[in-house]
């Protein structure tokens, strides 16, 4: 009777730990659903390619939806980005659009993303733009150079629009997650906790380097340079980091479009242009719209 009474216990104990853990994994899995960057970080339709600056794309010619968290269906050309296929000139207006995931358009349909939006805009006043999105998620400044000198140059844009935030002058610290990690949420989701408490790293001066050879190159090639710089969504965008940053970038001639300012003429509230309610750094459709707006005007100006 003793020895039963102590395995039932042991059992107990064992069965109660074991649907503990099971809780847990499932209100990680749960969390990491709703956080957007657990789709980017976790998909295995990244394929990174080498080279003097290594970079990655989505797998190509994706067709699938890339997750419950998205919505959207993601598809991707041969090289692995959310555009058109890349083509010779046939004397259409061209737009190459350089940028991370507010430039590919997270929870967005691609009509509505930036690159979609300005097409739609231009169309419709009768002078067309073609544009390619070489936005992908988590890009900075030095892989928006080289997703430019492998696809950007060979496509000859009349114009060339650098989108970029806060932080593009700084990068995260490298987190890698085997496949057998990605396998226990619980695991996946406190390694993440971990990784957004460390430091980034100031690549500030790597990054206006690249900088300085897009607009080289651009002004070599006669063809117009934009910076479109969004603020982080946050009630007080207009800080020492925002105004650092928009310095750096009107230093090198290139006309910036503040965002910030922009989106404040209509409502001073820049959280009220969020995707989704806990995302800080993404802006919903109406945001990206004023935008595309203020970019075909730009452009039908000179």
């Amino acid at each position: 009777m003793i020895r039963s009474t102590g395995t039932k216990k042991i059992l107990a104990v064992v069965l109660a730990a074991g649907f503990l853990i099971i809780g847990l994994n499932l209100l990680a899995a749960y969390a990491l659903g709703k956080y957007y960057t657990t789709g980017f970080l976790l998909s295995s339709d990244f394929v990174t390619t080498a080279g003097p600056e290594p970079i990655y794309t989505w797998q190509p010619n994706l067709k699938h939806r890339f997750n419950a968290a998205f919505n959207v269906t993601l598809t991707t050309n041969a090289a692995g980005y959310r555009t058109h296929p890349f083509t010779s000139p046939d004397g259409k207006r061209r737009l190459v659009l350089l940028g991370d995931s507010i430039s590919f358009g997270v929870f967005l349909p691609e009509e509505e993303n930036l690159a979609g939006q300005i097409e739609k805009i231009s169309g419709a006043r009768g002078a067309a733009i073609e544009v390619f999105n070489l936005g992908i998620p988590t890009y900075n400044l030095r892989q928006y150079a080289e997703s430019y000198r492998r696809y950007g140059k060979d496509l000859q844009p009349d114009t060339v629009v650098l989108q970029t935030e806060p932080g593009d002058f700084r990068d995260p610290p490298t987190l890698v997650l085997r496949p057998w990690i990605r396998k226990i949420p619980l695991l996946t989701w406190l390694l993440l906790r971990y990784h957004r408490s460390r430091p980034f790293v100031d690549t500030s001066a790597a990054g206006l380097a690249t900088y300085r050879e897009i607009v080289e190159d651009c002004a070599k090639r006669n063809a117009r340079l934009i910076v479109v710089y969004f603020p982080y969504l946050i009630p007080n965008p207009f800080n020492n980091e925002w105004r650092q940053d928009k310095e750096r970038f009107e230093s090198h001639g290139a006309p910036v479009v503040d965002v910030a300012s922009l989106l404040a003429t209509v409502n001073p509230d820049l959280t009220a242009f969020r995707v989704r309610p806990e995302d800080p750094i993404h802006p919903d459709a109406r945001a990206i719209a004023l935008v595309a707006d203020r970019l075909v005007t730009m452009l039908a100006e000179n």
